[in-house]
């Protein structure tokens, strides 16, 4: 008997617990990596190439329809099997992609919290401070910063090339460590 679509769509919900797992062995994995994989999935979906997936579609088909009679080796089984393999296919080509994409959204967060950890640890090496330096360093809105430079609170000096505001670090510091705000 071959299952039809509504009984094979049913079976893929029991394929999925498969596909889940095999996604999550390549979720810490480079984007090249994944992209690999991906490709040469799609060039086996394309050839209809179910083999990946047919020791599991065949495992499900059996285990989850009831009375099913048809030999390992018979047409309709076969048929069954390429019938399932496709959807699972699909559905791993699905998941791949999405983590694909995911995947290079978390790599560049990642880069960027590294690039802005590298920052603050040069920043944090200075003497001397700028004032967007000392606002992201110690959390002080520039506002802030301009009230309490305006009322002689914390002791800065203008370089008189540029005319650029800057704060001796160690002056920071001890008033961060004097003044509440």
């Amino acid at each position: 008997m071959i299952l039809n679509d509504k009984e094979i769509n049913k079976l893929v919900k029991f394929t999925n617990k498969f596909i889940d797992e095999k996604v999550e062995s390549f979720k810490f994995l480079s984007s090249d990596i994944i992209e690999n994989e991906l490709k040469n999935i799609q060039v086996d979906f394309q050839h209809q190439n179910y083999t990946l997936f047919a020791d599991l579609c065949d495992d499900v088909i059996f285990e989850n329809i009831e009375n099913y009679s048809e030999n390992y080796m018979n047409e309709n089984h076969i048929v069954n099997i390429e019938n399932l393999a496709k959807l699972v296919f699909e559905n791993y080509i699905i998941k791949l992609r999405f983590l694909l994409k995911n995947n290079s959204l978390i790599l560049d967060n990642e880069k960027n919290i590294f690039e802005n950890v590298e920052k603050l640890k040069l920043m944090k090496e200075k003497e001397y401070l700028t004032s967007e330096e000392v606002s992201t360093l110690y959390q002080i809105k520039k506002d802030k910063l301009l009230d309490l430079r305006t009322k002689k609170k914390l002791k800065y000096f203008q370089e008189e090339e540029n005319g650029k505001v800057l704060f001796a670090k160690k002056d920071v510091e001890e008033f961060m460590k004097t003044y509440t705000f």
